[in-house]
């Protein structure tokens, strides 16, 4: 008998979503992400306690408070600061 192999569970959750039409906030930071690749900060540069793959939503975000988004309480790199 072949037993699968246990494998680690992430138990992600969505806390808020945005959606709209050309112009709206969704839309504004569609083209912020777009062009985050040649602004973004940390790029290239990657550390367990940040930055990391929660720091740059986190640094997006922060670009739109007014989008009233937030990452969970336990996204670890979420709060690093250069």
């Amino acid at each position: 008998m072949v037993l699968p192999l246990a494998r680690p569970s992430w138990r992600a959750r969505l806390e808020g979503y945005i959606e709209g039409v050309e112009g709206s906030l969704a839309h504004r930071m569609a083209a912020f992400i777009d062009q985050s690749k040649t602004t973004y900060p940390h790029i290239g540069r990657y550390v367990l306690l940040g930055p990391n793959s929660n720091t740059y939503p986190a640094w997006v975000l922060a670009h739109f408070p007014e989008a009233n988004l937030r990452l969970p309480w336990n996204a670890i790199g979420k709060n690093y600061r250069a």
